[in-house]
């Protein structure tokens, strides 16, 4: 279950890792004039949505006037982000940065570990920074029996360019994120940008949860809290979704017509394969992403349950390895392909152990490519181009 930023936040609070000092949450435009006059100007305008990518969409803004306020409200809530309409926005006080940093933590559940992530360049896509600076993230995995020493927090601030007091401030902050890892049965806890102000403090800037479906049951209260704020912003879960999620997918979402099944293993190049098929005159009937941890089984069920939507016509697979290793993951496109042979798979393949997976693909008849444009065209031609 992928929670909104200002969930995540309301968690992030309860563990006193720092975030914005006082925020708003509106969910219709009106509402903003009741909080005009309690806002601090300049105030930051946050679109509330389950999928990725909304600053590039435009759903991150800052606000200098009261005026500028209502206006970017009104162009917020007419956002489609990612095929996500606006349900919510987020109203924050204004960060003064001078740099951004990254830190998630998450469960590898290949080693059975917990690893964590971190880089001194944050406020970007994890794929987009694997994929134009890997020599800038610093990974370490940790034994969830054991769980994280503070001396191996402070190692990872000094790492990052954090030096006296910052440096316990941040071993708190990814502690903090550990701990809500274990108590939540969260499958990943990320914070990008993890900022540092011009003020010489560290600040969670944007907050990401999300927790493991089939934990649940150990978790019965908080889940139906979590559930009934997002239902009451029109977020309704059905039984793909669920599924899903179950699996460990970060986001599915059903467009309701007829198409192309995107299925993608991040939010940058989910957007980008998006925005092209509609560019191109492609109509997109679903699109899921797939998070981390993609074994080839995992991956050969999630294209079973798509592919299940009778209004899919073909599958366009857009992965780009970093975090994942792709001749692994498409293992998991073969296994799928040995079982249901009707639909047609258009595969656009890059990044780690690019080579075996395309040999792999084309030794099973599989369309593969490294060019995204390449296989937009291709899978805009199987499903008829309808928009």
């Amino acid at each position: 279950m992928k929670l909104f930023e200002f969930q995540a936040k309301e968690i992030f609070r309860k563990y006193n890792i720092p975030t914005s000092t006082s925020s708003y949450l509106i969910k219709n435009a009106e509402e903003v004039n009741a909080i005009l006059d309690k806002l601090q100007l300049p105030c930051v305008l946050k679109a509330q949505v389950l999928s990725g990518g909304r600053g590039k969409a435009g759903g991150v803004k800052i606000a200098k006037t009261k005026e500028e306020i209502s206006k970017l409200v009104e162009q917020i809530f007419n956002l489609v982000i990612n095929g996500e309409k606006t349900c919510a926005i987020l109203i924050e006080d204004y960060v003064n940065i001078e740099k951004e940093l990254y830190t998630s933590i998450t469960i590898d559940t290949t080693t059975n570990n917990v690893t964590i992530l971190a880089s001194s360049l944050g406020g970007i896509d994890i794929e987009e920074l694997t994929l134009k600076h890997p020599e800038m993230i610093f990974k370490m995995n940790v034994d969830p029996f054991v769980g994280i020493k503070t001396y191996q927090a402070r190692l990872l601030a000094r790492k990052l360019g954090l030096s006296g007091r910052l440096v316990n401030v941040y071993a708190h902050i990814l502690t903090s994120m550990y701990r809500i890892l274990r108590d939540y049965d969260a499958e990943l806890v990320e914070i990008n940008p993890l900022a540092l102000t011009k003020s010489g403090e560290l600040v969670a800037v944007d907050a990401k949860i999300v927790l493991n479906e089939p934990a649940k049951y150990r978790h019965q209260e908080t889940f139906e809290q979590l559930e009934k704020e997002q239902e009451a912003l029109g977020i309704t879960r059905n039984l793909k979704e669920i599924k899903l999620k179950e699996l460990g997918c970060s986001a599915y979402i059903d467009f309701e017509k007829e198409g192309i099944a995107l299925i993608s293993d991040g939010a940058g190049i989910g957007m980008y394969a998006y925005d092209t098929i509609c560019q191109l005159g492609g109509s997109v009937a679903s699109y899921c992403e797939l998070g981390l941890a993609n074994t080839p089984e995992k991956i050969s069920r999630v294209l079973e349950i798509v592919s299940s939507d009778p209004k899919t016509r073909v599958l366009l697979i857009n992965w780009f390895g970093g975090a994942n290793i792709m001749d692994e993951m498409c293992k998991g496109i073969i296994q799928f392909r040995e079982k249901n042979n009707s639909i047609p798979i258009i595969v656009r393949v890059a990044g780690t152990n690019f080579d075996k997976a395309h040999e792999m693909l084309k030794n099973a008849n599989i369309f593969v490519t490294e060019d995204i444009n390449e296989a937009v065209n291709k899978v805009i031609s199987f499903s008829g181009g309808i928009s």
